[in-house]
C-alpha cells in the first residue's frame, strides 16, 4: 500500500478552485509535475512531459524538440494547449522522437504508461450528444503504421469514426492485437483526463479518474524500424486519421501505473476544465436578490483558526494543506490562499470523485487569508474545492452550489419551470429540479363551490376554509 498523502492540484469551474486529497498524513512539498522528466514519489518514474508552452518548437520540458509538426494550433486552455484539427482533411501532425539522440527516452511501448488532457472539437455521435464524432479513425497516439497483414509495426490509442469509442491496438510480425475498448459520451470542447497503462501481463485506462476497461497484456509490440519513426500526437504518420481535439500535459511514465496513480495524476498533475472558455475566477460577485445574499451562508462545520501566514491577495485562489489528524475522526487544517480579501468562498467535500452527478456537500464559508480546520471526517479520503458566491442566474445559489450539490441549472434561476426561484425552493423545502405545478400532490389545490365560493385547499399547502353565514371566506389555514 503506498503512503497516505494530501495532494493539491488545480480545478477549473466558473469560480471553483482546488482539489484537495485528505488521507492519514499530510505530506507537504509534492514536486512540480509540469517540468522535465522526473520521478513521483508515489507512483512509476515520469519519463518525460509536454505543456505545449513553447509553441515555436513545441520541446518537451527535457528541452527536446518536435520532429516535425504541420498545422498545429495554439489553444488557450491551461495557459497554453495544442490543437490539431486540420479542417477539410488538411494534413496536421505533431511528431516526436520516442528515444532523443542522447539516449532519452520519450515514450516506452512495451512496459510503461502515459496520460494527457483532451477536448475534442466533436461531440460523440450517441443518443445523449446526438453529434458526428472525428468522422474517422482518430489516432490520439500512434508509432508506425497500420498494415493489413502487421508487418511493419503499430501501436496505436485511437477513436472510432462516431467518437463512441476508445481503442488501443497493436501490430508486430504479422499479429494484431486489440487490448482495450471503452465506451465514451463526450461533448465538444469538453476536457477530459485520460491514462493509459500497459505491460506484458495486463492494460488498463482511465478517464477522469476512474478506471474504463482493463485487458490482457502486450502481445505484440513494434520492433525499431516503426520506432524510429517517433511517435505522433493526434495524427497517424501521414497528418490524417485525426484525433481532432486540443492536447494539454502529456506525461509519459517508465512502468505502468495503477488505480490510486490514475487518481493522483487527475487530481494532482493538472487541470481539469469542464468547459474550454470558463473562467477560473471571478473577482466581482454579482449580489443574489434573495435578501442580498446567497441563501447558503455561514461558517457551517469549519472552525476559524487566524491568519494566514504569508497570505498574499491575488486572482488565483486555492488551498493550502496545513496539517492532518487522525484524531477526532479526522481533523484537517487548511488555509485560503490567494484570492480577494473580503469575498467569502464556500468549501464543498466529497469522497468520492464522479465525473458528471458527483455528490458533493457543502462544508461552510471563509475568507481569503484565513485558516479553517474540520473534524470529524466520515472518510479518510477527502476532496475538497472551493467556490466563489457568482451567482450567474441571480436566484440565491451560487453556480458552485448548482453544479456541485443540487445538480440545477446554474444559469435558470428556476430549473423546474415552475414559477419559483430555484433559492425560494430551497428555503421552502421544495425540489427544484422537480415541476411541483405538474404534480398534483406537490401543489395547492384550491376547490370552489357552484357559485364560486372557495371551499377547500389541498395538496402541497392543504388546509381548511372557515366562512361566515353569507359564505365569504374568513380564513384559509394550510
Amino acid at each position: 500500500m503506498k503512503a497516505s498523502r494530501c495532494i493539491l492540484s488545480a480545478f477549473s469551474l466558473l469560480g471553483l478552485s482546488l482539489f484537495v486529497v485528505v488521507a492519514d498524513v499530510c505530506a507537504q512539498g509534492i514536486p512540480d509535475p509540469g517540468g522535465s522528466g522526473g520521478s513521483d514519489p508515489y507512483g512509476p518514474t515520469r519519463l518525460c512531459s509536454w505543456s505545449f508552452s513553447d509553441t515555436n518548437f513545441w520541446t518537451s520540458g527535457l528541452g527536446f524538440s518536435a520532429i516535425s509538426s504541420s498545422n498545429a494550433v495554439a489553444s488557450v486552455a491551461n495557459g497554453t494547449a495544442v490543437l490539431l484539427d486540420g479542417e477539410n482533411i488538411v494534413p496536421t501532425l505533431l511528431q516526436y522522437r520516442t528515444i532523443e539522440s542522447n539516449g532519452a527516452t520519450n515514450l516506452n511501448v512495451a512496459n510503461g504508461s502515459l496520460s494527457f488532457w483532451i477536448a475534442p472539437t466533436w461531440a460523440s455521435a450517441d443518443t445523449n450528444r446526438e453529434g458526428m464524432g472525428p468522422g474517422d479513425w482518430g489516432s490520439i497516439i500512434e508509432i508506425g503504421r497500420w498494415s493489413q497483414d502487421a508487418s511493419f509495426g503499430w501501436w496505436s490509442l485511437y477513436f472510432d469514426p462516431a467518437g463512441t469509442n476508445i481503442y488501443f491496438s497493436s501490430q508486430s510480425g504479422g499479429m494484431s492485437a486489440t487490448y482495450l475498448t471503452a465506451p465514451i459520451s463526450w461533448s465538444a470542447n469538453d476536457f477530459h483526463y485520460v491514462a493509459l497503462s500497459y505491460c506484458a501481463t495486463n492494460t488498463a485506462l482511465y478517464i477522469d479518474g476512474s478506471l474504463a476497461t482493463n485487458g490482457p497484456g502486450l502481445s505484440c509490440v513494434p520492433g525499431a524500424q516503426a520506432l524510429a519513426g517517433g511517435f505522433f500526437l493526434g495524427s497517424d504518420a501521414d497528418g490524417l486519421k485525426q484525433a481532432r481535439a486540443t492536447f494539454d500535459d502529456l506525461q509519459t511514465f517508465n512502468g505502468p501505473m495503477d488505480s490510486m496513480d490514475a487518481i493522483s495524476g487527475f487530481v494532482l498533475h493538472s487541470i481539469y476544465y469542464l468547459a474550454l472558455m470558463e473562467p477560473p475566477f471571478h473577482s466581482a460577485d454579482p449580489v443574489p436578490p434573495i435578501n442580498g445574499t446567497n441563501v447558503i451562508s455561514g461558517s457551517g462545520y469549519l472552525q476559524s483558526l487566524g491568519g494566514l501566514p504569508n497570505w498574499t491577495a491575488g486572482a488565483s485562489v486555492s488551498i493550502r494543506c496545513i496539517a492532518y489528524s487522525p484524531t477526532n475522526n479526522g481533523t484537517f487544517t487548511f488555509g485560503i490562499d490567494g484570492g480577494s480579501a473580503g469575498l467569502l468562498y464556500d468549501v464543498f467535500a466529497t469522497s468520492i470523485l464522479q465525473e458528471t452527478n458527483g455528490q458533493w456537500s457543502w462544508m461552510g464559508q471563509g475568507n481569503a487569508g484565513n485558516i479553517y480546520s474540520m473534524d470529524n471526517l466520515a472518510s479518510k479520503t477527502v476532496f475538497l474545492i472551493l467556490g466563489s458566491s457568482q451567482d450567474s442566474d441571480g436566484d440565491g445559489l451560487s453556480d458552485a452550489y448548482e453544479k456541485l450539490v443540487s445538480h440545477s441549472n446554474p444559469n435558470n434561476p428556476d430549473t423546474d419551470g415552475d414559477g419559483i426561484p430555484d433559492g425560494w425552493e430551497f428555503v421552502l423545502g421544495s425540489d427544484f429540479t422537480l415541476n411541483d405545478w405538474s404534480q398534483n400532490g406537490l401543489r395547492a389545490n384550491y376547490s370552489y363551490t357552484l357559485a364560486d365560493w372557495l371551499d377547500g385547499v389541498s395538496g402541497k399547502r392543504s388546509g381548511g376554509v372557515s366562512m361566515d353565514n353569507e359564505g365569504n371566506v374568513l380564513q384559509v389555514s394550510q
